[in-house]
């Protein structure tokens, strides 16, 4: 049968699915696993192994079922996702927030006990200096923290910070808005039984 649902709703329905197939593997995995006695008690034990068993297989082949719904859904869901041109935001979104955090870290790392480069020389805490040595890991003890970034510098990382911070809550709104596209889906009725739509 043909659904029509927002991408958003594409989205849950997969969760539903995921949900179900984890059950499914759980149930599958316990039976031909787990399943042990402390001894043989006659036919009627056998019988309860055997019927936990067949459950198992129907568990498995639920699964199966479960999966083919999942990568069918997402298939369709990823060829939209190409035609609204979302996959680009999404590449755009990832960019941008490897970006943010690499800047954040920077920022953060910043210290006002850090010594700027151009103060270095006349910095009163060395004393005489008796040896040159340039560390780039953390300072060890009596060392000092050179701040290699200068104001002018922190300051326009900050500005940049705030447009790309700007920049991904205006993407975020499109991808929003993008999803609310309606894709059409054919699902099976023991897909469409088990994300719950019959």
């Amino acid at each position: 049968m043909n659904y029509s649902f927002p991408v958003s709703r594409w989205h849950k329905v997969v969760e539903r699915l995921t949900a179900k197939s984890n059950e499914f593997a759980k149930t599958a995995k316990t039976v031909f696993c787990n399943t042990s006695v402390d001894g043989y008690s006659g036919s009627e034990q056998l019988a309860r192994i055997q019927g936990t068993v067949e459950e198992a297989q129907k568990a498995l082949q639920e699964y199966s079922i479960a999966s083919c719904g999942i990568a069918s859904i997402r298939s369709a869901v990823a060829k939209a996702n190409v035609a609204l041109n979302v996959n680009a935001l999404l590449a755009e979104q990832e960019a941008l927030n490897r970006y943010i955090k690499l800047v954040k870290e920077i920022l953060e790392g910043q210290k006002t006990e850090m010594v700027e480069i151009n103060g270095l020389a006349t910095y009163q805490a060395f004393g005489e200096p008796t040896k040159t040595r340039i560390s780039y890991r953390e300072e060890p003890k009596g060392a000092v923290a050179i701040k290699t970034l200068s104001f002018a510098q922190e300051a326009e990382m900050k500005e940049r910070l705030k447009a790309a911070q700007a920049k991904i809550y205006a993407i975020a709104d499109q991808i929003n808005d993008l999803n609310r596209e309606r894709v059409d889906i054919d699902l099976s009725d023991d897909i469409a039984e088990m994300a719950g739509l019959i």
